[in-house]
């Protein structure tokens, strides 16, 4: 995918999200800048348990018609004792997810 179309893909839900009233935690806002330069010993958590935005079409090139947009709020790792994972998914109107596996 294109980084503008991935853009675009965030740009979008964060919009629903707010359109819905589902707050989304600070780094969500995160800019490019604001990642290269935090304090990582802060932010720990958040990289090690692979927090935030994925988009993805699959590899298949096609995201309008196949994808996925989710932002992942809390994940299960060895590190932080979570059993559980909290990703919150859009999918667009006429946008299909297909079967997958990690």
């Amino acid at each position: 995918m294109k980084r503008s179309e991935i853009n675009q893909a965030i740009l979008q839900a964060k919009a629903l999200m707010a359109q819905y009233h589902f707050l989304l935690p600070k780094f969500a806002r995160y800019s490019l800048t604001d990642w290269k330069t935090l304090d990582r010993a802060k932010h720990q958590e958040i990289l090690e348990a692979h927090l935030g935005w994925d988009v993805t079409d699959f590899n298949l090139g096609q995201f309008a018609t196949t994808g996925l947009t989710l932002f992942t709020i809390r994940n299960q790792s060895t590190h932080n004792h979570k059993p559980y994972a909290e990703k919150i998914m859009l999918v667009n109107e006429n946008q299909v997810t297909p079967m997958h596996y990690h």
